[in-house]
């Protein structure tokens, strides 16, 4: 299981609650940071919605919680890999290749919306990048169906029809399930 939670400003511990109701159930195997918007030096990556407040910083990343149920599933760390910047770790006999597991913390701008209109009014989306990170870190093949028991605005079910993958949603809000439907959808019509 992928568990996206992000938090608010004023109840921080939300997306943490959420991972300990289930500590009785799964093993969280690894916890992923996704960081929306960075700052490096003086330029700023990414983007966010800002909040205007005098107590509270800008909220910029949301946790991912990967559960399995015994913890000892194999994930594909290097399908999500990244290049290794020096060269020089080349050299070692243990390295076969140039990339290296991305780690924890993944940068994935958030994607700049306009209006509520062009994320079906939903509170909570996210890139479909950050799906494929988590479908690629796991694997996949012909058997595997991907189940969203939070569609929302259909982002899993967009990228598992990029990538051939079955899936299926399940959404209780008629307006973000009709979003969701077209979106999907339009999805399958353009491949």
């Amino acid at each position: 299981i992928f568990l996206n939670i992000g938090s608010t400003n004023i109840n921080p511990w939300i997306s943490m609650d959420v991972a300990q109701h289930l500590r009785n159930l799964f093993i969280l195997q690894n916890r992923i940071v996704w960081c929306k918007s960075i700052s490096i030096g003086k330029r700023s990556h990414g983007h966010y919605k800002p909040i205007n407040s005098l107590r509270y910083l800008n909220p910029l990343f949301e946790d991912i919680f990967h559960f399995t149920k015994f913890g000892n599933v194999k994930i594909n760390r290097k399908a999500i890999g990244v290049p290794f910047v020096d060269k020089i770790n080349l050299q070692a006999k243990t390295i076969t290749e140039d990339i290296r597991c991305r780690g924890n913390v993944w940068f994935i701008p958030y994607e700049t919306i306009q209006s509520k209109k062009e994320k079906g009014n939903h509170p909570a989306v996210f890139p479909k990048k950050l799906v494929e990170f988590c479908l690629l870190l796991h694997g996949f093949d012909s058997s595997t169906t991907v189940l969203d028991p939070f569609l929302g605005t259909g982002t899993t079910l967009v990228v598992c029809q990029e990538h051939n993958v079955s899936g299926v949603g399940i959404e209780v809000v008629e307006e973000y399930f009709d979003y969701s439907y077209r979106r999907i959808y339009n999805s399958y019509m353009r491949i």
